[in-house]
């Protein structure tokens, strides 16, 4: 309910509503940014043109969704929008939830455990790359920000059996990956 507050203090004209929306949101935006771009230098910036999009079209927030999910909607949009323009770039993710939806091994305990680690991030990693766009989305959105499948196709604009197609199709994939790579 407090977000549609603000929302429609900002829509009657009170800019501080905004500010306000921006300083809840903003590490999240940040932190899902980065998960989807991979790129800490670009997060700040793309981050900044997802609030001006919100700041634009705030007013087109009917409140049929929760605003969280409104939120995620421009988040994505605007994620696509800079990767088609920078193409050769690819995003990398966090991978600590990764490795408890995959069952990995407890990776922390000596140094050989360590970089066996690190050479199954690089594979997940690696992995994750090879994925068509629309399930690596579905994946970060289920396991690294625990979106539900409801609100995942809200996002996408896809039905809830496509995301949770897409998304045990993700996994499948990256657990095939470790098999193959002998991590699992």
């Amino acid at each position: 309910m407090a977000d549609l507050a603000l929302v429609h203090r900002f829509n009657l004209g009170e800019e501080q509503a905004f500010f306000e929306l921006v300083n809840k949101y903003k590490s999240q935006v940040a932190g899902i940014v980065y998960k989807f771009i991979g790129d800490k230098n670009e997060t700040e910036d793309v981050s900044q043109e997802v609030f001006l999009q919100i700041y634009k079209s705030l007013s087109t927030f009917k409140g049929n969704s929760r605003f969280f999910t409104w939120l995620y909607r421009v988040v994505f949009n605007v994620c696509l929008y800079y990767k088609r323009g920078k193409a050769s770039r690819k995003p990398s993710v966090s991978f600590e939830k990764a490795e408890s939806v995959l069952c990995l091994p407890e990776l922390h305990s000596s140094p050989e455990k360590l970089f066996e680690g690190k050479n199954t991030m690089e594979i997940i990693n690696a992995a994750l790359e090879k994925l068509p766009e629309e399930l690596k989305t579905a994946f970060v959105l289920r396991e690294m920000e625990d979106l539900s499948y409801e609100e995942i196709a809200a996002v996408t604009g896809v039905s809830e059996g496509t995301v949770k197609s897409r998304i045990h199709t993700s996994r499948a994939y990256l657990a095939k990956e470790l098999t193959k790579q002998g991590e699992l």
